[in-house]
């Protein structure tokens, strides 16, 4: 009868020394929406030589574990968070967390449950009446030396592409078309002394286009000295263009007759001076006498040969006339 007791005693006692220990879980929110973190704070004090608190590696219960935190006791207290997070809506439970620990004088290992916590979550609203836009702004990335270097390099290769598919649509069409020949350059005397005697023709000073005349006088003229001496007659100056006359050798009294004729010319442009007929007459036999002098000689066989046509023949002429004078 008094082992009995004894026994019964015993099993009487032993919830009181399962439950030595009390164990709280605390949530930091009551209301989260779906994808937010919260934290829950898992607290055991008590008189126990042990305290193991759950480590989980991804959950706890229903909810998805974001990190665990730092334990840390303090006397008989021992404290650890846990930052979760919850993908399901609406009321989610979180039944007792276990804590395992061990009694002093006991080897075996008991087990306290903490109380049951629960914590709403709510769905993202979404606004039907807006358009989509991005959560963030877009970044400006500054670009590197790096970057400049690899667009300068697309460019450049890009012209050599350009380049080479020119080249060959060139040569293409020249494999297309055999039997073209270019017909060669004309000679420069042979163009100035057409365009001095179309210019001729026009009798332009005598209807009183002075100025029109001695523009194009001086043209024909400078035209035909930057195609024969292949000097930037066009782009100089008369002062420039007397320098070039004498640095290619031209005679000395070409180049006097030039000086005047072409004083004569800026003067009309620039001045508004009025040439007398007499020097309008002169300028044009200047530009055939300078043309006639400064052509290129033919030898005597190949003079019989050449055609002469009439507007040179003309001008040959009238440059003498000048000669002689």
């Amino acid at each position: 009868m008094r082992s009995t007791c004894v026994f019964i005693i015993f099993l009487l006692a032993q919830p009181v020394l399962a439950q030595s220990i009390d164990v709280t879980a605390k949530l930091d929110s009551s209301h989260i929406r779906v994808g937010e973190w919260f934290t829950l704070t898992l607290s055991a004090k008590g008189d126990a030589s042990e305290i193991t608190l759950p480590s989980p590696a991804d959950t706890l219960g229903p909810f998805e574990v974001v990190e665990s935190g730092e334990r840390k006791k303090e006397g008989s207290v021992v404290t650890q968070t846990y930052v979760l997070t919850a993908f399901d809506t609406g009321r989610i439970s979180l039944r007792g967390v276990p804590v395992h620990y061990r009694v002093p004088g006991d080897t075996g290992v008991a087990v306290a449950y903490s109380n049951p916590v629960s914590i709403q979550v709510s769905g993202v609203e979404i606004d039907t009446t807006k358009s989509f836009r991005d959560i963030k702004e877009v970044l400006d990335v500054p670009l590197t030396i790096w970057d400049y270097l690899l667009y300068a390099g697309i460019v450049l290769l890009l012209a050599l592409l350009a380049w080479l598919i020119y080249r060959w649509y060139r040569r293409r069409n020249a494999e297309e078309e055999p039997g073209k020949v270019l017909e060669p350059a004309r000679p420069a005397d042979l163009v100035a002394l057409e365009k001095l005697h179309e210019l001729q023709e026009q009798h332009l000073w005598e209807h009183g286009r002075v100025k029109d005349y001695q523009s194009a006088l001086s043209e024909i003229l400078r035209e035909y000295i930057e195609n024969r001496f292949d000097v930037p007659a066009l782009e100089s100056t008369t002062g420039e263009l007397l320098e070039h006359l004498q640095e290619i050798g031209v005679a000395k009294f070409l180049q006097d007759e030039t000086r005047q004729m072409l004083f004569i010319s800026d003067m009309t442009k620039f001045a508004k001076y009025t040439p007398t007929p007499d020097e309008h007459r002169k300028g044009m036999s200047v530009c055939l006498h300078f043309v006639e002098e400064t052509r290129p000689r033919l030898s005597v066989t190949e003079e019989e040969t050449v055609e002469i046509e009439e507007p040179v023949e003309e001008a040959r002429e009238s440059a003498k006339e000048v000669k002689d004078a």
